[in-house]
């Protein structure tokens, strides 16, 4: 079973040359100004890329060895980066990327370093479509193609299951399962903390009842979109449209991601 490091007190181990060090449990490490790698558990870490705002992509070793890269860092520099980072900590391996969602952060950031490091990139039809109709600058869309609904599974020695629990944050938001590992990777479907980010694209009437699916996943571990909170616990009172909260949404449905979500994502 995995053992969930969930202390928000976690070490920065800071790097004071290229070269990485190989993390402990609970430990970091700085790979930029704002980026950070955090070991959360054994064969989990965390990336936070914490400019314009904190979001989480997510780094698994699979039980073949493939490390699977759920989201990105905002940016192509940031990405390439962690790359160099996994390539000097892990050394040559397979790596696969998913798309969660067609946003930047934890999403498609990072296509261009993916597309660039010859890493296929799997996404759903419905990203590719919002790609290129809800953005002024569509980005690099991905490249190995699945239908949203009817999600997707790798097998690398474990199973990896992509999941469409239904609308909230986007209409395409999907999350990511390894059973094996009892760990959920939630993209910015689930958010972490008190405040509910940018609905610019957010299916407001559907989210909680799409977040609820997620209760009957068996698992230990929960990574949000955003945010330091890492277990499953955030789903007893995930509504993000609840009374008390509800009043802060006029305060963000007019962004688009185009203005790189001028809003907490």
């Amino acid at each position: 079973m995995l053992r969930c490091c969930v202390g928000l007190g976690l070490l920065l181990a800071a790097c004071s040359s290229a070269r990485p060090v190989a993390l402990a449990s609970g430990e970091a490490v700085r790979l930029a100004s704002d980026l950070v790698v955090r070991r959360l558990a054994e064969h989990v870490y965390v990336v936070t890329h914490e400019k314009p705002w904190p979001a989480n992509s997510v780094v698994v070793e699979a039980r073949d060895g493939t490390l699977v890269l759920v989201g990105s860092p905002y940016t192509t520099e940031a990405t390439e980066r962690v790359l160099a980072w996994l390539g000097e900590r892990f050394g040559t391996r397979k790596r696969v990327a998913i798309d969660t969602h067609f946003h930047d952060d934890a999403g498609i950031g990072g296509n261009l370093a993916f597309h660039g490091a010859g890493i296929p990139i799997y996404g759903s039809a419905l990203t590719v479509r919002l790609l290129s109709e809800r953005r002024q600058e569509p980005g690099v869309p991905p490249d190995h193609v699945f239908e949203l609904e009817q999600g997707l599974e790798l097998p690398l020695g474990e199973p990896v299951r992509v999941v469409f629990p239904g609308p909230g944050h986007t209409a395409d938001n999907v999350v990511v399962f390894f059973p094996q590992k009892r760990l959920m990777v939630g993209g910015c479907l689930i958010k972490a903390g008190s405040t509910i980010g940018n609905v610019a694209d957010a299916d407001l009437a559907h989210w909680a009842a799409s977040v609820r699916k997620l209760d009957g996943y068996d698992f230990d571990v929960l990574v949000p979109g955003h945010g330091e909170r890492f277990d499953r616990g955030m789903l007893e009172k995930h509504d993000p449209f609840d009374r008390d909260r509800r009043r802060q949404v006029g305060l963000v449905t007019h962004c688009h991601f185009d203005d790189f979500n001028r809003a907490p994502h």
